[in-house]
């Protein structure tokens, strides 16, 4: 067994271009993990902070009309178990929605990390 402290010199060049490829490796892995993250609570923080788009479409509900904002509600409630609905049949007919969904969120963290860089807020 190699000690991974010992000297690099002592070791073949194959080790050593294996190890210098795991940390490239996990390096791009972390990075993958922080942008799905980032995408997440973006996505999070967009939704429920107070200028959020949830909050300012119930703020618009009640200025319309009061009865309206428990109705947007039950709308949400409603369109949200539809949505449900219609994921879960698609989930019995297709198998890599998972990484699809993945790939959406690594998405949404790159857009979230570009608007953070840019604008200084999420």
């Amino acid at each position: 067994m190699l000690n991974p402290i010992a000297n690099l010199h002592d070791r073949p060049l194959r080790i050593v271009t294996s190890v210098v490829h795991e940390a490239v490796y996990t390096v791009l892995q972390l990075l993958l993990l922080a942008l799905v993250l980032l995408g997440i609570g973006g996505v999070a923080f967009s939704a429920l902070s107070t200028e959020g788009w949830r909050l300012e479409a119930l703020r618009g509900a009640w200025r319309h009309n009061p009865i309206y904002a428990p109705l947007v509600i039950g709308a949400a409630f409603v369109g949200g178990s539809w949505v449900e609905r219609v994921v879960e049949q698609r989930l019995e007919r297709i198998d890599h929605i998972g990484d699809m969904l993945i790939y959406g969120w690594i998405v949404l963290g790159a857009y979230f990390t570009a608007r953070l860089v840019i604008t200084g807020s999420l």
